[in-house]
């Protein structure tokens, strides 16, 4: 999956780019600033909305753990 997805935290809103995604979590790219921990609202294809957490970030890269998983039914939504 490489489609952009919308981020809200408690700073405001942003674009990221997703480099893959599964019913758990999203590989991501971003401007650098979404530190370990952080909490986030993630906006997907569709207004799919899921809570987040980063997991791992290491320059432009990093993971997020979704608090909730997506279902099979928006996985296919949002990879078409």
């Amino acid at each position: 999956v490489h489609t952009l997805a919308q981020v809200i935290t408690d700073e405001g809103t942003s674009q990221i780019e997703l480099a893959d995604l599964s019913q758990s979590g999203a590989g991501f790219v971003h401007d650098g600033l979404l530190e370990v921990g952080k909490e986030l609202e993630l906006v997907l294809a569709g207004d799919i909305r899921r809570k987040a957490i980063v997991r791992w970030a290491r320059g432009n890269r990093g993971g997020l753990w979704l608090t909730q998983p997506l279902d099979r039914t928006d996985l296919e939504s949002i990879r078409r």
